[in-house]
């Protein structure tokens, strides 16, 4: 026989709870928190852990906060302690039986078509080399090097 799997309601209201959430951040001037859930996308890993409590199972669900990558470095060092506040937070915050946040996980979003070596600031430039044959062919073996653009009757017009 095939076990049924239960129906969760906390994944479903994740998103009303963080918002109540933000407001209690907001009120008590925790801008770090609030930042992190306002700005985070979301994730629910639902019946990340089951627990029998008084004679009823409780099932708790992993919450990941992926937070934008201008936020992550200032958060890094603290990360665990603010895991496990969010979480007390949240869990403090919803009121659906038998489910909890069993775990929060922050990690950092990933950004797509970026450019991270060269915005390091410390990528070498490749250089470009030239075999000194090609050179002569190109430039001669005499005078100065100086190329000052091509004829505008040579270039190419746009087609339209």
């Amino acid at each position: 026989m095939a076990e049924r799997k239960p129906k969760f309601a906390l994944p479903g209201k994740v998103e009303h709870y963080l918002a109540t959430l933000s407001k209690v951040y907001a009120r008590s001037g925790d801008r770090r928190k609030q930042e992190i859930i306002v700005n985070a996308q979301v994730r629910v890993h639902e019946g990340w852990e089951s627990e029998w409590e008084h004679g009823e199972q409780s099932h708790g669900h992993a919450l990941y906060l992926a937070v934008p990558e201008g936020t992550y470095p200032y958060m890094a060092e603290e990360r665990e302690s603010l895991q496990y506040d969010i979480r007390a937070d949240l869990n403090q915050t919803q009121n659906v039986p038998h489910e909890h946040i069993a775990e929060v996980f922050l990690e950092m979003q990933q950004e797509q078509d970026r450019d991270w070596r060269r915005e390091s600031g410390v990528l070498l430039s490749p250089r470009s080399t030239t075999t000194p044959s090609a050179e002569s062919r190109i430039w001669g073996k005499a005078g100065y090097r100086v190329f000052l653009g091509h004829r505008a009757g040579v270039k190419k017009r746009p087609r339209g």
